[in-house]
């Protein structure tokens, strides 16, 4: 069974070996299963309501849906990205509030 340290071992290397190549579907997919096979914010639901890595793929799906486009262009920019709003959704006061 593969742990955590080696699922993102794997993602590193993905992420390095395809750092430059546009992003498509199918790479959006092999980033996404592993970053949700990386994440550990489940054991921290965010008032106990969601996860911040699906919570932040689906921000990114939305918003360029939105836009009419991707917002990156290479793996690398989208896995840094998804992170960013990975930042943003954990240290966003509101989120944190009792009795929303």
């Amino acid at each position: 069974m593969a742990t955590r340290t080696d699922y993102q071992a794997i993602l590193d290397q993905y992420v390095k070996d395809n750092s430059s190549n546009p992003l498509t579907l199918s790479s959006k997919r092999v980033i996404n299963k592993l970053l949700r096979k990386v994440d550990d914010s489940h054991l921290y639901p965010i008032l106990g309501k969601f996860n911040a890595t699906t919570r932040a793929i689906n921000r990114y799906n939305r918003l360029s849906r939105y836009y009419g486009m991707e917002l990156a262009d290479c793996t690398y920019s989208y896995v840094e990205s998804i992170n960013s709003m990975i930042s943003q959704i954990v240290n966003d006061p509101d989120n944190w509030r009792k009795g929303k």
